[in-house]
């Protein structure tokens, strides 16, 4: 499996009454979570190149990329993921 053979998703998080914080922070607590399953990839999206006289990395508040395989990757074989589970299931 290649790289062109992964899916890509946009997902955008939407709470009708939200500040822009607490979507931010719904959307980041989401971002932890699918970092924590088997992707390829989940980001926070950015609009792109930001303003002229502004500082850091502008996103747009409450939208992930994420890119994933099809059927599980190669590399993410039962095998391989045991030891990250290991002991999660115990007292």
């Amino acid at each position: 499996m290649t790289k062109d053979d992964l899916i890509g998703l946009e997902i955008k998080v939407l709470a009708g009454d939200a500040t822009e914080d607490e979507l931010d922070k719904m959307t980041r607590n989401l971002l932890t979570e699918l970092r924590g399953v088997d992707v390829e990839s989940a980001v926070l999206v950015s609009p792109g190149d930001a303003p002229e006289g502004t500082k850091g990395d502008p996103i747009t508040i409450g939208t992930i990329a994420l890119k994933f395989c099809p059927s599980p990757c190669p590399d993410s074989s039962p095998s391989s993921k045991r030891g990250s589970h290991a002991g999660r299931d115990a007292p």
